[in-house]
């Protein structure tokens, strides 16, 4: 199916030509509106040369930078669609991704190569920053309908391929683009999470050039050089996950950096602890904004009202999306707790080449189940965890980020994370990952929380490490301990 460029010309049409769009921090590089539609333009001309037609997939396997952006874009001036790849997945990942899909190619660059023998054609991107104008095409390209594939499953297990169309994407940037205020041409966003991620990409990137402002973008996630470009850029919206808040506050409460300029600190992925964000917001003036969405609702579905932190509130839906708790196909009362189900245009297409799944994820009145469970209110939307999550310990259900909250409010820990494991008199008991200061005893924190929690969410077992698995979004990856518990017996 053919339409016309909508995403592309909307987005980049919005900026002022000759004003900067992109400032890759890693490379040291700045291109202009008028560059990135050039050189994109160019290297989509070079596509179309490798026979890249209308509706083949293009793996990109290239870090945070303008390479990135301007070979996504690039893919779908000719007609492409675009399966953005973890920089950080292994050689086999990598493989399964691009056989899964059915690339023709993948575009990469000399620092991370693909094996051409898995018979994937490889092309190396293109040094080239638009200087020498647009491709003569570039005003009658067609985009295909779909826009990109991301594959998900970093914690929801075997992954799979969500189709997100362009009008998908474009509904969540309209919808951030109101509910977060954004100033056209004025707003300067700084890219710490990976592209190859929908929320990456799409409430950061894809936002940040749709408001024609310009990206700050950074290769990697580090906490002392985030707040050096906040300070020296001026940054105005950053976008981020509860790891990234928590690791500032840490660097704020020890050390003066300038974050004036900050106008919009957005989290999402996971609920954010009510501490660290009442302290982020001591210490910067600015109300963490949070929000709900995943993968297969490009992501976004609600986010907060700017100034307003509630514990487990996610905000109001955006752009028309229709949110309600349902058990099973029944929907719920306003105030009833269930699985958390969502429709508008910003839900997935589907997965890719994999019908039976897709099946599976939509009830029969077609909304998207999420596999969250909560409740709506008038004022918005409730978020009490994922549904396999909940532990259940002698009859009594205990959602793991409450206990995690709970622990966070000690001074001496810095992260935390909550499982169920298997026990033979209780069924299920609550076991907590932590990494602390070193300043606190298993038996003091274990105190600590009964002086929060009732006596059945108090973890029976309790873990200290160095540190906590984590995606390459900065998620905690409570699968993996689960895994690893499970492995170990308990």
């Amino acid at each position: 199916m053919r339409v016309n460029s909508i995403l592309l010309h909307e987005i980049l049409r919005r900026g002022d030509p000759k004003s900067v769009c992109i400032i890759d921090t890693y490379e040291g590089k700045t291109l202009s509106y008028e560059e990135l539609y050039c050189a994109a333009s160019q290297f989509a001309d070079h596509l179309r040369g490798l026979g890249v037609k209308l509706g083949d997939r293009v793996g990109i396997l290239l870090p945070n930078g303008w390479r990135f952006a301007t070979s996504l874009y690039a893919v779908s001036m000719c007609g492409g669609i675009a399966v953005p790849i973890d920089y950080r997945s292994s050689d086999r990942e990598v493989e399964s991704y691009l056989k899964d899909s059915g690339a023709s190619l993948v575009v990469c660059s000399f620092e991370r190569h693909v094996d051409a023998s898995a018979g994937i054609r490889v092309a190396e991107f293109l040094e080239n920053n638009g200087d020498g104008g647009a491709s003569a095409a570039c005003d009658s390209w067609v985009e295909a309908e779909d826009a990109c594939i991301f594959y998900t499953g970093g914690t929801t297990g075997i992954p799979k391929g969500v189709v997100l169309t362009h009008k998908n994407i474009l509904t969540v940037l309209r919808g951030l683009s109101v509910a977060w205020g954004l100033r056209q041409r004025e707003e300067v966003f700084i890219q710490v999470l990976p592209m190859t991620h929908s929320g990456g990409l799409n409430c950061c990137f894809n936002t940040a050039i749709y408001s024609g402002g310009r990206c700050v973008i950074m290769r990697r996630f580090n906490p002392e050089e985030l707040l050096r470009y906040i300070e020296e850029y001026r940054v105005s919206v950053l976008v981020g996950v509860p790891t990234i808040y928590g690791e500032l506050v840490r660097k704020l409460a020890t050390s003066y950096w300038d974050v004036g300029s900050l106008r919009v600190c957005f989290s999402s992925g996971a609920p954010i602890p009510e501490k660290v964000a009442r302290e982020f917001e001591r210490l910067t003036g600015v109300v963490v904004n949070v929000g709900w969405g995943l993968t297969e609702a490009s992501p976004q579905l609600t986010v907060s009202p700017l100034g307003v932190f509630k514990p487990n509130y996610v905000g109001v839906p955006i752009s028309g999306a229709d949110v309600a708790a349902f058990d099973g196909d029944t929907r719920l009362p306003m105030g009833a707790v269930g699985e958390l189900g969502a429709k508008g245009e910003q839900v997935m297409k589907g997965y890719w080449n994999n019908r039976e799944e897709t099946i599976k994820v939509f009830n029969s009145s077609g909304y998207l189940l999420t596999g969250d469970v909560g409740y709506v209110l008038p004022e918005g939307v409730y978020l009490l965890g994922r549904r396999k999550n909940l532990i259940n310990t002698g009859g009594y259900k205990v959602w793991p980020h409450e206990v995690e909250h709970a622990i966070m409010e000690n001074p001496h820990v810095k992260e935390a994370a909550v499982i169920g494991v298997e026990d033979e008199k209780y069924g299920e008991v609550v076991k907590a990952f932590v990494v602390t200061d070193g300043k606190i005893t298993q038996e003091e924190l274990r105190a600590f929380c009964r002086t929060l929690l009732a006596g059945y969410k108090v973890p029976r077992i309790i873990e200290f490490r160095e540190e906590l698995p984590k995606s390459s979004v900065g998620k905690i990856l409570h699968r993996a301990l689960k895994e690893e518990s499970k492995n170990k017996g308990f």
